[in-house]
C-alpha cells in the first residue's frame, strides 16, 4: 500500500509581522502530513515573537542575517530532505490560504506527474480580482486555452503555464534531482523563480496552475513611476535571468541582453546600456560556470 505523501511547507520571512498571523493561521491542512518550516532572514520586528507565541507547531530556523530568498529556500529544502518530504510547498509570507489547498495540489501532482511545479490561482488581498502580476501570466499565449475555457465555463483541472511566480508553489522533490536542486544562488532576491522554471522546462517538465484552488497574495500594488535605483535593480535581475537561461545558447542569451542595452541607449541611459552590453563579455567565465552547473 502506497504511503501518503509528506509535504514540507517552507516560508521565508523578513520583517513579516504585518502578515505572519494571516499567513500561518489560514494554512490549515487536516488531511495532509505537512510540517511547516519558517526560515527567518534576520527580522528586526516582532515576526519571530508572534510565530513562537501563537504557532508553536511551526519549526523556526533563525539565520540572523538576510541571506536572500534563494539561499533561505535552499536551506529549507535541505531540511525537508532530512524529513523525507515528497513535496515542498514554497509559500510567501504575505499570503492567505484556504483549507486543504495544499492537499488538493498534492492530489493534482500525484495525478499529473509531469508537472514539477503546481500553483493555485493568485488573488489580490481582498479577493476582488487576480493579483495584477498573476493576471499577466494567464494570457492566451502564456497559458493556452485558459481564457477561452474560463469564458465558456469549461475549465480543466490543470493548465500548463509558461511561468508563475513562487508565491505558492508545490514542488515535487523527485523533480529536483533532474534540475540539480532548487534555486540557483546566483540570484539573491528576485529572478530565482524564473530561472528555476527555465530549468524545469529544459528538463522536459511542466509548470501548472489549478483554477479551482486559490490563495491571496497580499503584497502592496505599486503605482506610478519607479525610482531610478529600482529600475536599475530590475534591469540587473532581468539580465541575470536572460544570461542564465539554459534553454538558449550563450550567444542567443547575449543577443537578448544586447537588445536590452540598445533600449537603454535609446532612452539615453548611456552608462546603464554600457554595463548591460559588457556584462556577457566580462562576466562570461562566471556565467558559463553557473550555466554548466544548471545542466
Amino acid at each position: 500500500m502506497k504511503t501518503a505523501p509528506k509535504v514540507c511547507c517552507i516560508i521565508v520571512t523578513y520583517n513579516a509581522e504585518r502578515w505572519i498571523v494571516d499567513c500561518l493561521s489560514t494554512l490549515r491542512e487536516p488531511n495532509l502530513e505537512m510540517s511547516i518550516l519558517l526560515i527567518d532572514n534576520g527580522s528586526t520586528d516582532a515576526t519571530l515573537e508572534i510565530a513562537r507565541k501563537q504557532f508553536p507547531q511551526v519549526q523556526i530556523i533563525e539565520m540572523g542575517e538576510n541571506l536572500g530568498f534563494a539561499r533561505a529556500n535552499n536551506l529549507g529544502y535541505e531540511h525537508a530532505k532530512k524529513l523525507g518530504a515528497d513535496y515542498l510547498y514554497l509559500l510567501n509570507q504575505d499570503t492567505k490560504s484556504y483549507p486543504n489547498t495544499v492537499f488538493n495540489l498534492v492530489q493534482m501532482a500525484e495525478k499529473y506527474p509531469k508537472f514539477a511545479i503546481i500553483s493555485p490561482m493568485h488573488l489580490n488581498e481582498k479577493g476582488t480580482a487576480f493579483d495584477s502580476k498573476f493576471e499577466a501570466y494567464i494570457d492566451a499565449k502564456k497559458c493556452p486555452n485558459y481564457i477561452s475555457d474560463a469564458s465558456l465555463g469549461n475549465l480543466k483541472e490543470i493548465y500548463t503555464i509558461d511561468f508563475v511566480n513562487a508565491a505558492a508553489w508545490l514542488v515535487a522533490v523527485s523533480a529536483l534531482g533532474k534540475t540539480h536542486g532548487l534555486f540557483s544562488e546566483v540570484f539573491y532576491h528576485y529572478g530565482e523563480d524564473r530561472n528555476f522554471v527555465q530549468r524545469v522546462q529544459y528538463f522536459g517538465l511542466k509548470v501548472g496552475i489549478v483554477p479551482s484552488l486559490k490563495i491571496h497574495h497580499c503584497r502592496d500594488e505599486r503605482g506610478g513611476a519607479f525610482s531610478p535605483d529600482f529600475e536599475q535593480k530590475k534591469l540587473r535581475i532581468k539580465s541575470l535571468v536572460l544570461m542564465h537561461n539554459i534553454n538558449q545558447s550563450y550567444g542567443q542569451c547575449t543577443f537578448e541582453v544586447w537588445k536590452e542595452a540598445l533600449m537603454q541607449w535609446v532612452k539615453l541611459n548611456i552608462w546603464q546600456g554600457l554595463k548591460l552590453f559588457f556584462y556577457p563579455v566580462f562576466s562570461a567565465p562566471k556565467i558559463l560556470s553557473a550555466r554548466k552547473e544548471m545542466r
